[in-house]
């Protein structure tokens, strides 16, 4: 059962990371501040996460917000409260790191790379870990973020649980 929530809550973690690009300037100004608006809200939920306070999501997350995991869907800006909490005391070291992102419409895309220490306790081995994966989140008309899907590096995923007992031994390549 941890091994599955671990993925499941990360995906919370990864739609809330920093962002250090800026969208590049178009011809429509209310689409740029509705843009920009989202970024902001999308470092918002970033810093709660990287201080393990949840207090300040209030003004960038819908009550009606919605998680896509694996796993079905989470719903509620206390169950990402909650998560913000719980994945702090996880990962009290994680550092986050903005590769790329991007608006559109609606829509901010990040991705990111992942870095720190687990204690063990949600399913992944304790120890490092370095990670990237693909975030997206969906804002209403008030900035307000009402969905998020995250996508994440099944590679980086492998390395970081190490090998699983059925794999161990057997050969992943490709060879003919």
């Amino acid at each position: 059962m941890k091994k599955i929530i671990f993925p499941a809550l990360a995906g919370f973690l990864f739609v809330f990371t920093s962002c250090e690009d800026h969208m590049a300037a178009s011809s429509d100004s209310g689409k740029d501040s509705t843009q920009a608006k989202n970024l902001a809200a999308f470092e918002t939920v970033s810093r709660a996460f990287d201080s393990g306070d949840p207090s300040g999501i209030d003004s960038v997350i819908a009550d009606d917000y919605v998680d896509h995991t694996d796993h079905g869907e989470v719903k509620g800006k206390d169950s990402l409260k909650a998560m913000i909490v719980m994945m702090h005391k996880s990962f009290a070291d994680m550092k986050t790191e903005t590769l790329n992102t991007a608006t559109s419409g609606d829509y901010v895309y990040g991705w990111m790379r992942y870095k720190g220490t687990s204690d063990g306790s949600m399913g992944m081995p304790p120890g490092p870990y370095n990670m990237t994966g693909i975030e997206l989140v969906k804002f209403n008309n008030d900035n307000k973020a009402v969905e998020h899907w995250a996508f994440m590096d099944m590679q980086d995923m492998m390395k970081m649980m190490g090998p699983q007992p059925a794999m161990k031994g057997m050969d992943t390549t490709m060879k003919k």
